[in-house]
């Protein structure tokens, strides 16, 4: 593998791995925020945080098969990649747009 390739790699897998940070740390606060509703809307909230955290655990995976793909086999899994990446950012915006009243206490 070519330093420039290397680079290249460790580069895209830092910017993964700040944008799932970015993620997680809206998952959490999502969580945080049903922790104080009722019974009824903390476990729709509980439902859709482990689900968006399941697909998180999934980008995870992904992105430690880019840091051990050799050559520039890493490129080939990059279209996987994106649009997991794509998924999991568009499902936590539909779970926070559909949550928000739950959250907000409006019905």
């Amino acid at each position: 593998m070519t330093t420039q390739t290397l680079s290249r790699k460790d580069a895209y897998v830092e910017k993964l791995k700040a944008r799932l940070d970015e993620l997680n740390a809206e998952i959490d606060k999502l969580e945080a925020r049903g922790r104080v509703k009722e019974a009824e809307a903390k476990a729709e909230i509980q439902k859709r945080v482990q689900d968006l955290r399941e697909r998180r655990d999934g980008m995870k995976t992904k992105m430690d098969e880019v840091k051990k793909a050799g050559g520039e086999s890493w490129k080939e899994l990059r279209g996987g990649i994106e649009k997991a990446l794509t998924e999991l950012t568009e499902g936590l915006s539909r779970a926070k747009e559909k949550l928000e009243p739950a959250l907000s206490g409006k019905s």
